[in-house]
């Protein structure tokens, strides 16, 4: 038997609607140079969020900007807008709590975008896989394009 066929293949899906984008597009640096891992961001169209994997809500920030996700052995944040930490949670409203088993159908949460775009932050959401390095093999994400919230654009083979 190939070793191949022993290799959970991981599939990761829009988490909003909008328009899909490279990492490198991003408006937060840590983010853009892959400090924070692999993976993929959606500059959103309209502000409900569901989750990128079917997995685990692992944390929720108490800013409400960001959430922890598992899936097999891979951590997964998934980030909502740039910088809006400093929001203190205001534009946000979480749908989930920790230890609740999602699907790319839960929706997580709700973002308030233009809430967002007047305290003069950006909207995208980033989803970033922290420990690719150590668990994740041929993560391949879609080019950029406009995308439906569940749309499957990546895969990657878990170590």
């Amino acid at each position: 038997m190939s070793i191949f066929l022993l290799t959970k293949k991981t599939k990761f899906f829009a988490p909003v609607n909008g328009k899909l984008e490279a990492l490198s597009e991003v408006a937060d640096s840590n983010i853009a140079n892959g400090k924070m891992g692999v993976g993929y961001a959606v500059e959103p169209t309209d502000g409900a969020v569901y989750s990128p994997v079917n997995g685990e809500v692992t944390s929720l920030f108490p800013t409400h900007h960001a959430l922890g996700l598992k899936v097999g052995a891979l951590e997964i944040l998934l980030n909502l807008g740039v910088d809006t930490a400093e929001l203190n949670g205001m534009p946000f409203k979480m749908q989930v709590k920790v230890g609740d088993q999602v699907t790319p159908e839960t929706q997580l949460a709700t973002m308030d975008l233009q809430q967002i775009k007047t305290a003069g932050k950006a909207t995208t959401v980033s989803v970033l896989i922290f420990n690719a390095a150590d668990k994740l093999d041929n993560f391949k994400c879609s080019a950029a394009k406009d995308v439906t919230a569940g749309a499957l654009v990546g895969k990657g083979a878990e170590r």
